[in-house]
């Protein structure tokens, strides 16, 4: 896992179709908002296929291809219910539990980091490989661990999609206007991801 060289991907493919990305990407923000999450995982998936297909062809990202993430409607249905519920857990089990139970929120904060750091490839083997999302979590954490293991996908995931938004919003405090830069961000942490996926011959 080369993080640097993941975000040098993502950030020439970025440059070569950058309206297109960000049109994308504000389709998979405002679709994400407006479904409550229910689409998250195949407007995910579609996104990295764009991705995907660009970095393995060359050619410039159609924003037909981000229709790819409804092919494996099922499966990624499914990546959303997930992923709401690991919404909720950060964004509410995890706060009350820190007012209440104090002692629990340190082990359950790990857990959930380790599961997002074992399944960060599972959206891009559902779309790319039409697994099963069960199919997919097993196939990401077998791949997590030979190349590179846990730390390094770790620190991937931590300077790709914590370490920016954070920054973005430290500084829309004192720049509200810095705030419009998540929807630059947003398509790049994706671009970035497909790059790390597809790093390894077996994905080709």
């Amino acid at each position: 896992m080369e993080t640097w060289k993941h975000i040098q991907t993502a950030f020439g493919l970025f440059s070569a179709g950058a309206i297109r990305y960000l049109v994308a990407g504000a389709v998979v923000a405002y679709g994400t908002l407006f479904t409550f999450g229910l689409l998250t995982g195949p407007l995910i998936g579609g996104f990295l296929n764009l991705g995907l297909v660009h970095h393995r062809t060359g050619r410039p990202p159609g924003l037909g291809d981000l229709t790819s993430g409804f092919q494996n409607l099922g499966n990624l249905f499914l990546l959303s219910l997930l992923l709401i519920a690991c919404w909720v857990g950060m964004g509410v089990v995890l706060p009350a539990l820190m007012a209440f139970v104090w002692w629990a929120y340190i082990p359950l904060l790990i857990l959930l980091v380790s599961l997002v750091t074992w399944w960060m490839y599972v959206p891009a083997l559902i779309v790319d490989k039409g697994m099963s999302i069960w199919g997919a979590m097993r196939e990401s954490k077998a791949r997590v661990t030979t190349r590179g293991g846990f730390f390094p996908h770790l620190g991937f995931m931590v300077c790709v999609f914590v370490l920016p938004p954070l920054a973005i919003f430290g500084l829309s405090m004192i720049f509200p206007v810095v705030g419009f830069l998540n929807f630059v961000v947003c398509p790049f942490q994706f671009l970035a991801l497909a790059s790390a996926y597809d790093d390894d011959p077996v994905t080709q």
